[in-house]
Protein backbone atom coordinates (compact mmCIF):
# COMPACT_ATOMS: atom_id res chain seq x y z
CA UNK A 1 0.00 0.00 0.00
CA UNK A 2 1.28 3.69 -0.92
CA UNK A 3 2.24 6.02 1.80
CA UNK A 4 1.30 9.02 0.11
CA UNK A 5 -1.25 10.48 -2.10
CA UNK A 6 -2.47 9.04 -4.84
CA UNK A 7 -4.30 11.18 -7.43
CA UNK A 8 -5.66 10.46 -10.99
CA UNK A 9 -5.64 13.84 -13.51
CA UNK A 10 -7.73 13.12 -16.73
CA UNK A 11 -6.81 15.83 -19.25
CA UNK A 12 -3.37 15.88 -17.98
CA UNK A 13 -2.23 16.45 -21.28
CA UNK A 14 -2.35 20.40 -21.34
CA UNK A 15 -3.87 23.10 -20.20
CA UNK A 16 -5.90 23.15 -16.44
CA UNK A 17 -5.26 18.98 -16.27
CA UNK A 18 -1.08 19.63 -17.22
CA UNK A 19 -1.12 22.60 -14.44
CA UNK A 20 -2.98 20.25 -11.94
CA UNK A 21 -0.70 17.63 -12.11
CA UNK A 22 2.60 19.73 -11.93
CA UNK A 23 1.24 21.17 -8.70
CA UNK A 24 0.42 18.33 -6.98
CA UNK A 25 3.79 16.36 -7.76
CA UNK A 26 4.94 19.75 -5.99
CA UNK A 27 2.74 18.24 -3.10
CA UNK A 28 4.28 15.17 -3.46
CA UNK A 29 1.55 13.03 -4.75
CA UNK A 30 1.76 9.83 -6.76
CA UNK A 31 0.01 10.68 -10.14
CA UNK A 32 -1.64 8.32 -13.03
CA UNK A 33 -1.85 10.68 -15.66
CA UNK A 34 -4.73 9.80 -18.35
CA UNK A 35 -4.94 12.03 -21.84
CA UNK A 36 -5.50 11.17 -25.36
CA UNK A 37 -2.05 12.49 -26.21
CA UNK A 38 0.70 10.29 -25.48
CA UNK A 39 3.52 12.81 -26.27
CA UNK A 40 1.24 15.63 -24.26
CA UNK A 41 1.54 13.54 -21.52
CA UNK A 42 5.17 12.65 -21.69
CA UNK A 43 5.98 16.43 -21.66
CA UNK A 44 3.63 16.85 -19.15
CA UNK A 45 5.60 14.57 -17.02
CA UNK A 46 8.43 16.49 -17.26
CA UNK A 47 6.81 18.98 -15.06
CA UNK A 48 6.36 16.53 -12.20
CA UNK A 49 9.64 15.35 -11.10
CA UNK A 50 8.91 16.04 -7.73
CA UNK A 51 6.66 13.31 -7.30
CA UNK A 52 7.31 9.79 -5.96
CA UNK A 53 5.57 7.66 -8.81
CA UNK A 54 3.89 8.34 -12.38
CA UNK A 55 1.86 6.08 -14.32
CA UNK A 56 0.91 7.40 -18.00
CA UNK A 57 -1.96 6.02 -19.67
CA UNK A 58 -2.74 7.32 -22.82
CA UNK A 59 -6.54 6.77 -23.95
CA UNK A 60 -9.59 8.35 -24.24
CA UNK A 61 -11.53 7.90 -20.99
CA UNK A 62 -15.11 7.94 -22.32
CA UNK A 63 -16.76 4.49 -21.08
CA UNK A 64 -16.48 1.67 -18.61
CA UNK A 65 -13.83 -0.28 -19.77
CA UNK A 66 -11.31 2.46 -20.47
CA UNK A 67 -12.05 3.84 -16.77
CA UNK A 68 -12.02 0.13 -15.69
CA UNK A 69 -8.28 0.08 -16.83
CA UNK A 70 -7.29 3.40 -16.10
CA UNK A 71 -8.38 3.04 -12.56
CA UNK A 72 -7.53 -1.31 -12.02
CA UNK A 73 -3.51 0.12 -13.71
CA UNK A 74 -3.27 2.70 -10.41
CA UNK A 75 -4.55 -0.01 -7.93
CA UNK A 76 -2.19 -2.39 -9.48
CA UNK A 77 0.32 -0.05 -9.09
CA UNK A 78 -0.40 2.09 -5.50
CA UNK A 79 -2.78 -0.20 -4.53
CA UNK A 80 -5.00 2.83 -3.20
CA UNK A 81 -6.54 6.11 -4.92
CA UNK A 82 -7.29 9.34 -3.23
CA UNK A 83 -8.09 11.45 -5.44
CA UNK A 84 -9.87 12.22 -8.81
CA UNK A 85 -9.56 14.92 -10.89
CA UNK A 86 -11.24 15.26 -14.38
CA UNK A 87 -10.51 18.26 -16.69
CA UNK A 88 -11.16 16.39 -20.07
CA UNK A 89 -13.49 18.53 -22.36
CA UNK A 90 -14.77 18.81 -25.55
CA UNK A 91 -16.22 21.92 -26.70
CA UNK A 92 -17.88 22.15 -30.29
CA UNK A 93 -19.06 25.59 -31.25
CA UNK A 94 -22.11 25.09 -33.64
CA UNK A 95 -25.61 26.64 -33.63
CA UNK A 96 -28.55 24.09 -33.15
CA UNK A 97 -29.05 22.95 -36.49
CA UNK A 98 -26.19 21.70 -37.03
CA UNK A 99 -25.62 19.79 -33.34
CA UNK A 100 -25.84 15.88 -35.21
CA UNK A 101 -26.04 12.97 -32.22
CA UNK A 102 -22.74 12.60 -33.41
CA UNK A 103 -21.16 15.57 -31.50
CA UNK A 104 -23.76 15.31 -28.65
CA UNK A 105 -22.67 12.18 -28.29
CA UNK A 106 -18.89 13.13 -28.01
CA UNK A 107 -19.83 16.28 -26.24
CA UNK A 108 -21.15 13.92 -23.29
CA UNK A 109 -18.82 11.40 -23.70
CA UNK A 110 -15.59 13.54 -23.20
CA UNK A 111 -17.10 15.97 -20.36
CA UNK A 112 -19.55 13.19 -18.39
CA UNK A 113 -19.87 10.07 -19.31
CA UNK A 114 -16.08 9.84 -18.87
CA UNK A 115 -16.08 11.30 -15.12
CA UNK A 116 -19.31 9.49 -14.57
CA UNK A 117 -17.99 6.15 -14.97
CA UNK A 118 -14.53 7.11 -13.51
CA UNK A 119 -16.31 7.82 -10.35
CA UNK A 120 -18.25 4.42 -10.50
CA UNK A 121 -14.60 2.48 -10.16
CA UNK A 122 -13.22 4.48 -7.67
CA UNK A 123 -16.34 4.65 -5.66
CA UNK A 124 -15.54 0.62 -4.33
CA UNK A 125 -11.78 2.12 -3.51
CA UNK A 126 -13.31 5.26 -1.36
CA UNK A 127 -15.64 3.22 0.67
CA UNK A 128 -12.83 0.59 1.68
CA UNK A 129 -10.78 3.28 2.76
CA UNK A 130 -13.68 5.69 4.17
CA UNK A 131 -12.16 8.68 2.37
CA UNK A 132 -11.67 10.14 -1.80
CA UNK A 133 -11.90 13.66 -2.76
CA UNK A 134 -12.72 14.04 -6.35
CA UNK A 135 -12.86 17.72 -8.51
CA UNK A 136 -14.53 18.01 -11.68
CA UNK A 137 -14.46 21.31 -14.05
CA UNK A 138 -17.05 23.50 -15.28
CA UNK A 139 -17.73 26.64 -16.77
CA UNK A 140 -18.90 29.88 -16.35
CA UNK A 141 -21.30 30.33 -19.13
CA UNK A 142 -22.86 26.69 -18.54
CA UNK A 143 -26.25 28.75 -17.03
CA UNK A 144 -26.15 31.15 -19.56
CA UNK A 145 -24.51 29.97 -22.66
CA UNK A 146 -22.88 31.82 -25.26
CA UNK A 147 -25.25 31.04 -28.59
CA UNK A 148 -23.05 27.71 -30.44
CA UNK A 149 -22.79 25.77 -26.90
CA UNK A 150 -25.66 24.21 -26.78
CA UNK A 151 -24.11 20.70 -25.88
CA UNK A 152 -21.00 22.08 -24.32
CA UNK A 153 -23.10 24.04 -21.64
CA UNK A 154 -25.81 20.77 -21.12
CA UNK A 155 -22.80 18.80 -20.58
CA UNK A 156 -21.05 21.14 -17.95
CA UNK A 157 -24.47 21.35 -16.18
CA UNK A 158 -24.70 17.53 -15.83
CA UNK A 159 -21.03 17.42 -14.76
CA UNK A 160 -22.08 19.66 -11.93
CA UNK A 161 -25.07 17.38 -10.75
CA UNK A 162 -22.18 14.62 -10.78
CA UNK A 163 -20.80 16.49 -7.92
CA UNK A 164 -23.95 17.16 -6.08
CA UNK A 165 -24.70 13.39 -5.91
CA UNK A 166 -21.27 11.99 -5.37
CA UNK A 167 -21.15 14.73 -2.18
CA UNK A 168 -24.28 13.53 -0.96
CA UNK A 169 -23.91 10.56 -1.45
CA UNK A 170 -19.87 10.31 -0.53
CA UNK A 171 -21.04 12.17 3.47
CA UNK A 172 -21.23 8.41 4.66
CA UNK A 173 -18.25 7.49 3.69
CA UNK A 174 -15.65 10.49 3.86
CA UNK A 175 -15.77 11.50 0.32
CA UNK A 176 -16.03 14.83 -0.33
CA UNK A 177 -16.52 16.35 -4.51
CA UNK A 178 -16.48 19.68 -6.02
CA UNK A 179 -16.92 21.62 -9.16
CA UNK A 180 -14.50 24.25 -9.99
CA UNK A 181 -15.98 26.70 -12.68
CA UNK A 182 -13.65 29.22 -14.25
CA UNK A 183 -14.47 31.88 -16.70
CA UNK A 184 -12.30 31.89 -19.97
CA UNK A 185 -9.23 30.23 -19.27
CA UNK A 186 -6.29 30.01 -21.52
CA UNK A 187 -5.91 27.04 -23.34
CA UNK A 188 -5.41 25.35 -26.50
CA UNK A 189 -9.54 24.48 -26.35
CA UNK A 190 -10.26 28.15 -25.99
CA UNK A 191 -8.46 28.56 -28.76
CA UNK A 192 -9.68 26.41 -31.43
CA UNK A 193 -13.64 27.97 -30.99
CA UNK A 194 -12.10 31.96 -30.13
CA UNK A 195 -9.51 34.14 -31.45
CA UNK A 196 -8.14 36.77 -29.49
CA UNK A 197 -9.57 39.01 -31.60
CA UNK A 198 -12.70 37.68 -30.18
CA UNK A 199 -11.65 36.70 -26.44
CA UNK A 200 -8.57 38.95 -25.76
CA UNK A 201 -5.81 37.18 -23.95
CA UNK A 202 -6.11 40.29 -20.95
CA UNK A 203 -9.76 38.86 -20.37
CA UNK A 204 -8.87 35.24 -19.85
CA UNK A 205 -7.97 33.04 -16.58
CA UNK A 206 -4.59 31.40 -16.69
CA UNK A 207 -4.94 27.56 -16.05
CA UNK A 208 -2.14 27.71 -12.73
CA UNK A 209 -4.40 29.92 -11.10
CA UNK A 210 -7.60 27.45 -12.08
CA UNK A 211 -5.25 24.80 -10.41
CA UNK A 212 -4.60 26.31 -7.37
CA UNK A 213 -8.63 26.04 -6.71
CA UNK A 214 -8.69 22.53 -7.83
CA UNK A 215 -5.76 21.63 -5.48
CA UNK A 216 -7.39 23.62 -2.82
CA UNK A 217 -10.15 21.50 -2.54
CA UNK A 218 -7.90 18.21 -2.70
CA UNK A 219 -5.65 19.78 0.18
CA UNK A 220 -8.88 20.45 2.42
CA UNK A 221 -8.70 24.17 1.87
CA UNK A 222 -12.19 23.89 0.75
CA UNK A 223 -14.01 21.12 2.87
CA UNK A 224 -16.63 24.08 3.95
CA UNK A 225 -17.55 24.15 0.28
CA UNK A 226 -18.28 20.25 -0.19
CA UNK A 227 -20.65 19.54 -2.50
CA UNK A 228 -20.67 22.85 -4.46
CA UNK A 229 -19.64 24.81 -7.40
CA UNK A 230 -16.46 27.18 -7.15
CA UNK A 231 -16.79 29.85 -9.39
CA UNK A 232 -13.70 31.61 -10.05
CA UNK A 233 -13.43 35.35 -11.26
CA UNK A 234 -12.34 36.23 -14.01
CA UNK A 235 -9.69 38.55 -14.41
Amino acid sequence: MSEVPVSIVVGAGGGIGREVAAQLASLGHCLALSGRTAAKLESAALNCADSPGLLLHSASIVDEPSAATLVEAVINRWGRVDHLVHCAAVAPLLPIDRTSGEVLRETFESNVFGAANLLSRVWPHFKAQQGGRVVLVSKAKAHDPLPGFMAYAAAKCAVESLTRSAAKEGARIGVKAWTVVPGATETALLRSNFSERVVPAAKTMSPAVVAQSIVACIRGDRDAQNGQCIALTEP
